[in-house]
Parts: C-alpha cells; structure tokens; sequence
C-alpha cells in the first residue's frame, strides 16, 4: 500500500511540475548568484568567479585560527580598507578601475571592515574606513572566535535555506493536499471507508507516505544545495564561527563552528517537513475537494506567523501572549528558524509544543477521515 500511495503522489502532473521546477530555478539562481559575486582586487589585479573564491581562501589561509586584535590590525595594515564595499560593484570594467587606482578588495578586508571599522569620509571625499584605537569592547574578540574563509556560499547558506524551506513547504502542501479530499471529490471515498481496512489503516499508511515523500523531497533539495555550495567553496567554511558568517546562532554560542548550527538547522527543517506533512493530510482528510485543501493547508501554514507579526507582536508580552507566540514558533514556518536562535530551554520548549502539534493533527485527521459522512 506503501508504494501504491507513493506512486499516487507522483502520478499528478502538477506534482512533478511543483516538485521539478521551483527546486531548479531555487537552486540556479541562488548557488551561481553567489558565484557571479566573487571578485577580488589584488595588488592591482582583478579575479573574477572561481578565480577569486581561489584567491580569497589563499589570503584567508594565512590568518585561519582563533581571530584576535593582532590579526585584525595585521589584516588592516596589509590591505587597508576594502575598495569595493560600500556600493559593491561585481562588473569587470569598474573592478579594472579599482584597481588601476590601487587598493585591495577581499573577503578578508570586507569582514575586517563589517565587523570593526567605522566609516569615515576620505581624503579624496569619498567614503573610507578606519579601524578604531580601542577594540577592547568589541564582542568578536571576546571569546574564541575562530576565523577562516567562507565567502558568499556559507555566508549567505542562512538565506538560501529560508528560501528552499519555503519552496520545500509549498510544494508538500500541493502533493499532499489531494491525498484524502481526492478521493472525496471523485467518489473513491464511499468504496473505501466502508472496507474492512479503509479506515485507520488508510489514514496511517498514507500518512506514513507523505512523510516518505516530504522526507526524500526536503533532504534531495537541501543535499543539492549543501553539494553545490561544498563544491564551489570547499570545506574550510564549515569550521568558522557562527557569529562571523552570519548564522544567527543563540546568544552566548555564536563562536560555535557553522557546521554544528547547519546541524540543527537541517535536522529541524526536517522535522517541519514532517510535521507539515501532517497537518496537510489531517485538513485534506477535512476538506470535500483539492483546491480547498491546498487554500486551507496553506493558510495553517503561513497565518499562525502573519498573526504573530500583525496582531500578537503589537500587544503587550503578557504570559498568555508569551505562550501563543511559542505555539507559533513550534509550527512549521517558524520552527527551524526559531529553535537555531533560542536558548536550550527554550529549544526544548518549542520541540514539545510541536510533538504535541503533531499528535494533535494526527488525531484529527484520523477523526476527520474515519468519520466523515459520505454525501451521495
């Protein structure tokens, strides 16, 4: 029954055409994007693509290790402010022109002028930057933070996964949404709830399908993503900081490496797949027709955090809305998201209230199915 259920779910064209071509524009554009950005100037010469992803992690290699004041004054001193930062430009003519009038560009400037530099206005008038006397109160060298190259691909890993886990969603709930309330629109439903086995045994089987199927589907795109940035921009990312490629890691843990955030990240990402695969089938087990299944399952999916953002946000955080919101970021949109920046109470807090989400949908699509009135 297992497969028979999988095979339906890639049966439907608009599935294949769901599943096939978000991923492919996704992951297109968001992996190449990053490396037609790359562009380093050097002592007067211009590398472009893999070039300069090859340059960027033979500089960055000198200063690999635990990031101290020594090093940043060490950067600065040897490549001075980045030429290319403020109004970024990636086009070949005015890389030439950066060039020509001297300075370096490198992710290695470019990180030293983000995270400890202040801007200021040049001699020439135009915008600089300089490197205060005292970093003594900077919160990158308070701790262990440890440098390396991780240019666009790892830097930018954080967006590209809001992005996929979106497209992920959206196209579980177009998969899933027909699984029961096709059967009622087509009349299959008065054959199968009356059979000996057409109740709970349905309901759990497909259920048990779609979670087949949003796992293979979340970890087929997010392997293709993690692949292609791995191939384009090598491993020594993986080794950086939190705190220095932008991962919004919790408070007090952004010097932990970026590879252990990439593992709860994904490992929650997965969960709320799974989880949203749930709460499509348990509204599809509800809902007399395709389209108001995927209307409904998409609003469960996106509402609760529009709710959160429009009306609970603006009121005060008493302990009612406290736990509303937790609700909220238990849910699947949020959840990933939500458990990487909280603390490990909280995390575990919100791991509870979506096992208990979980259940709930579980026994209510059961009901819903197992009990619904066919209308002849």
């Amino acid at each position: 029954m297992i497969k028979g259920e999988i095979y339906r779910i890639f049966s439907r064209k608009i599935a294949l055409a769901a599943m096939i071509l978000p991923m492919a524009v996704a992951l297109f554009y968001m992996v190449l994007s990053s490396v037609w950005n790359e562009a380093v100037v050097d002592q007067g010469e211009v590398y472009q693509y893999l070039e300069a992803i090859r340059k960027d992690k033979e500089i960055a290699a000198e200063y690999r290790g635990v990031l101290t004041e020594n090093v940043v004054r060490d950067i600065w001193e040897k490549y001075g402010a980045p030429v290319n930062y403020s109004d970024r430009d990636t086009g070949r003519a005015y890389l030439l022109g950066a060039a020509m009038r001297g300075g370096n560009d490198n992710y290695t400037n470019r990180l030293m002028a983000k995270l400890f530099a202040a801007e200021a206005i040049g001699e020439d008038g135009g915008n600089t930057f300089i490197i205060p006397q005292d970093l003594s109160g900077n919160r990158y060298l308070q701790g262990d933070f440890l440098f390396g190259y991780a240019g666009e691909g790892w830097g930018y890993y954080w967006d590209r996964f809001l992005v996929l886990s979106i497209v992920i969603s959206v196209v579980i709930v177009v998969c899933l949404s027909p699984c029961f309330a096709e059967d009622y629109a087509q009349g299959v439903a008065d054959i199968v709830l009356p059979a000996a086995r057409g109740r709970k045994n349905c309901f759990f089987v497909r259920v048990f399908s779609g979670g087949i199927f949003a796992t293979a589907y979340y970890w087929l795109v997010m392997g293709i993503l993690f692949l292609e940035t791995f191939c384009f921009y090598g491993t020594e990312g993986l080794g950086v900081s939190c705190g220095l490629t932008g991962m919004p890691m919790t408070w007090g843990q952004e010097q932990e490496p970026l590879w252990k955030a990439l593992v709860i990240l994904h490992l929650c990402g997965w969960f709320a797949a799974l989880l949203l695969s749930v709460m499509v089938q348990a509204v599809s087990a509800k809902c007399r027709n395709t389209f108001s299944a995927i209307l409904w399952s998409l609003a469960l999916y996106m509402g609760p955090r529009g709710f959160c953002l429009l009306v609970l946000d603006q009121l005060p955080m008493l302990p009612v809305n406290l736990w509303l919101h937790q609700i909220i970021y238990s849910m699947p949109f949020s959840y990933p998201v939500m458990v990487l920046n909280a603390p490990d109470l909280l995390r575990f807090i919100l791991t509870g209230f979506a096992f208990v989400l979980l259940a709930v949908f579980l026994v209510w699509g059961k009901r819903g199915w197992c009990r619904h009135q066919v209308m002849n």
